[in-house]
């Protein structure tokens, strides 16, 4: 007798729920409609890192999500990890690179035995995969435009120590979210200065 007040029950389910699922299956589909155009229009782009100049924050294999937003309004941080087309000048022109921004447009900076100093004040880098190797470099004074950009695995990076720093204008994005493999899913790491 309880058996059939239950299917009673269930059989006079108020419409609302099936209009919430309808509403909810719905706004699921939309977003993620809106999320395919996006990167159809090239607002966000998705990338595999092929490199493990920026181990151990990102690993080679994974897949990224490059936000292109920023560059059309080149606010770029210390620390942001950014994607970029390597200068002519650098030993592979024309390649696309993922690496840290270190120092800004108009600072000075130096590295003493492998400490990094902006303003000739030592920063801390809590991210590098090891100890880097003892360079001393600089001092450099930046251009208005220029960004010195470095990978976390000091050790096995090509990047700004070797090749000087970028431009504005060849920075693509900034890397804001690892989307695969799937037990690395997640937001990248946040860094305090």
């Amino acid at each position: 007798m309880a058996e059939v007040k239950i299917l009673e029950q269930q059989a006079d389910a108020p419409p609302v729920s099936k209009w919430l699922n309808y509403l909810i299956e719905g706004t699921i589909l939309v977003l993620a409609l809106l999320l395919g155009l996006t990167i159809r229009w090239g607002i966000y782009e998705t990338t595999i890192v092929t490199s493990g100049s920026m181990e151990a924050t990102i690993q080679v294999r994974d897949r990224l999500l490059i936000d292109h937003r920023s560059s059309l309004h080149q606010h770029w941080q210390r620390g942001d990890i950014i994607m970029f087309t390597s200068p002519k000048s650098w030993d592979v022109p024309d390649d696309t690179l993922i690496k840290r921004v270190i120092a800004l447009p108009g600072e000075t900076l130096e590295i003493r035995q492998g400490q990094v100093f902006i303003n000739n004040q030592p920063i801390k880098e809590t991210y590098l995969k090891e100890a880097p190797n003892q360079d001393n470099i600089g001092p450099i004074s930046l251009e208005p435009n220029a960004y010195y950009v470095m990978g976390d695995n000091r050790n096995n990076s090509d990047d700004s120590r070797n090749n000087g720093p970028i431009t504005d204008s060849r920075i693509e994005g900034r890397a804001i979210y690892r989307l695969g493999p799937l037990g690395r899913v997640g937001g990248l790491p946040a860094v305090q200065y």
